[in-house]
């Protein structure tokens, strides 16, 4: 495994992780919210990334195989992705996450980036490598629910993805920034409060 391919290795464990984190935790009924920027559900939105990451690591193990980046789809590889996680549970959503990482640390394990073409399974190869594809998701469930949106776990994630090229990524980031600062600064005055009581 080279650098950049355990980087992205790295990167795909850190982000799954909290994914997983997000689909054990979701508030009852809520895998089948809608978030508001795509459409889609909030099992749908977990299933893309788990379906894309299966997706991904095939695409480089062809590759590796010796075949050729054909061209994709990536409008009607996305809506698939939502028709087929559309019914998924958070079990279902969990173990398709964890089969989508092992798919694709392992394929990673035997990529070389400086020997693929400029694209892989229709993506640009630097995106792969330095990719906020997952956080971007993570920043609509954090919007979608709002049971979640202060949780640790999330903030800890999301607040440390680095949008600073994606301007309509990095506004919302920065009100999620806002907001969480104001929701834990309402806290800390309720907590005074009752403790002058």
């Amino acid at each position: 495994m080279t650098p950049a391919s355990r980087a992205a290795a790295d990167r795909f464990i850190l982000d799954t992780a909290n994914v997983k984190y997000i689909a054990e935790y979701l508030p009852k009924g809520s895998v089948h919210r809608v978030v508001e920027t795509t459409g889609w559900t909030v099992g749908q939105t977990i299933g893309h990334l788990a379906l894309e990451m299966t997706d991904l690591a095939a695409a480089i193990e062809a590759l590796v195989a010796g075949g050729e980046e054909g061209g994709v789809d990536i409008a009607h590889t996305d809506a698939e992705h939502a028709k087929i996680s559309a019914k998924w549970g958070a079990k279902e959503l969990v173990r398709r996450l964890d089969a989508g990482l092992v798919a694709v640390t392992g394929a990673l394990a035997k990529f070389d980036p400086a020997q693929s073409g400029p694209s892989v399974g229709g993506r640009p190869v630097e995106d792969i490598l330095d990719s906020t594809h997952a956080a971007a998701h993570g920043l609509e469930l954090a919007e979608a629910l709002e049971e979640m949106r202060f949780d640790p776990m999330m903030l800890n994630w999301l607040l440390y993805a680095d949008f600073s090229g994606k301007l309509e990524l990095f506004d919302r980031q920065q009100k999620l920034f806002e907001d969480a600062r104001a929701y834990f600064r309402e806290l800390g005055e309720d907590t005074e409060d009752s403790e002058e009581d």
